[in-house]
């Protein structure tokens, strides 16, 4: 179902009426519209960074010899599991990855190679690692993000900080974050999503293969040493730019609970191959979206976080028995959890920069091979009993547990290209609509 839909009327609809504008230290965070998308020096012991309104981001620089110490982790306040979250976290039943893919790549030549199927093996899109591109493929990969994030002009004309096509996404992300990041729509949605820049790349920058996916668990010991951040002109760009003199630790507060993590190596902005083209244009930083800004892509790899992506965290998360379980220990907050941060906050501490801002992350062209690795690892949670998962939905309407249980016949909106689709239209990735799968 398509529609057409004032963007700015959404906007009015989402701003929350009472704006919290406050001053901590010497930087300032607001709520709405001061989440200035270039790192700017409040004097020497602070800058200022982006905030939303389900995260205060603070980000603490100290003198040389000056180590900044870690708040305590806190978690007064907790996403409240079901019955079969807990249990399951109890007694995990962790099965190698290598078994798990098995029985994905089993389950999906199976199914595909009924060719009376609408999706089937003769027309299925293939979505490969990005580490088994050839150097053409990777090109031919950058050449359309270019032309989608710094080429071609937005079409939300009524959104200033909207300048490039990619933008919109952004934009879209940014205003229904509070609906769809940490809620049960948080996985399909997001599949949804990575299906429309897919298309997006095809149709609109002449892309002719599927986007590709990083499996960030291939090189946990040091994540800077991962070649998608070699910052050649093949790769997905590098470490942003050392800030000066160093900075200290890092620190999140969900309403979860307080997370802080030592410092990464970078901080400031990206002028390596193959992005430093996009430095300082336009774009959409948290609630940027009414008003245009300038901004740059930002990056601070972290060592220390990229070791929380091993895969022996992954095989844990896809030990739960059911979504409600694998929707938290992904991107929530449950009891008993073994990992100090869940697998998103990890890819979110590693490459830091906008990723810290999880509503504009889209911002950075990496956030949508890591948001494909993720799918990617639903997919294959779900290919373990498909009879049983592919159309099982958990989570509520709402963060922190409120609103009502997500159904499979719940509508969720996607602005661009403006169009309502029901939640069960993105339950599997080879049916209805949907025709891709994972090598």
């Amino acid at each position: 179902m398509k529609f057409k839909f004032p963007v700015h009327l959404l906007l009015m609809k989402l701003i929350p009426a009472s704006v919290a504008v406050h001053q901590v230290k010497n930087y300032h965070v607001s709520t709405l519209a001061e989440a200035s998308p270039v790192l700017s020096f409040a004097g020497p012991s602070a800058i200022k960074v982006p905030f939303t309104s389900y995260i205060d981001q603070k980000r603490i620089f100290d003198r040389p010899g000056n180590s900044a110490t870690p708040s305590e982790a806190s978690s007064s306040t907790q996403l409240v599991p079901s019955e079969q979250t807990t249990s399951s976290t109890s007694k995990p039943n962790v099965i190698p990855f290598a078994d798990l893919n098995k029985r994905y790549q089993q389950y999906i030549s199976g199914t595909l190679a009924n060719s009376s199927r609408k999706c089937s093996a003769k027309n299925v899109r293939h979505r490969r690692s990005w580490a088994k591109l050839s150097d053409d493929d990777r090109k031919s990969y950058l050449n359309s993000v270019h032309c989608l994030h710094n080429g071609i002009s937005s079409k939300f004309t009524q959104v200033p900080g909207a300048k490039f096509r990619a933008d919109d996404l952004t934009t879209h992300h940014i205003i229904s974050g509070g609906i769809y990041v940490f809620t049960g729509f948080m996985l399909p949605f997001h599949r949804w999503m990575i299906q429309v820049y897919e298309d997006m790349l095809r149709d609109e920058c002449d892309y002719k293969g599927a986007i590709p996916f990083w499996d960030f668990s291939e090189h946990t010991g040091d994540i800077t040493k991962d070649p998608i951040f070699s910052g050649n002109s093949t790769s997905m760009g590098g470490n942003g730019a050392p800030v000066p003199r160093g900075h200290g630790w890092v620190e999140l507060d969900y309403l979860s609970g307080k997370k802080s993590v030592p410092p990464g190596s970078g901080g400031s902005c990206l002028f390596n191959p193959p992005f430093r083209t996009i430095t300082y244009e336009g774009g959409v930083t948290s609630w940027d979206a009414i008003s245009f800004r300038d901004r740059c892509l930002t990056r601070d790899l972290n060592t220390w976080a990229g070791q929380l992506l091993n895969i022996a965290h992954v095989e844990y998360d896809l030990s739960c028995t059911n979504i409600g379980c694998l929707q938290e220990r992904l991107n929530g907050a449950q009891p008993g959890y073994p990992y100090l941060l869940n697998l998103m906050n990890s890819v979110r501490f590693s490459v830091g920069g906008l990723q810290l801002d999880p509503f504009a992350a889209p911002t950075d062209p990496i956030y949508y091979l890591a948001a494909a690795n993720i799918d990617r690892l639903w997919a294959i949670w779900q290919a373990q009993e498909p009879n049983v998962r592919v159309n099982q939905t958990g989570g509520t309407h709402r963060p922190m547990g409120m609103g009502g249980a997500v159904k499979p016949s719940d509508i969720m909106i996607m602005l661009t290209p403006g169009t309502l689709r029901p939640v069960s239209d993105f339950s599997s990735t080879i049916d209805g609509t949907l025709c891709y799968c994972y090598e």
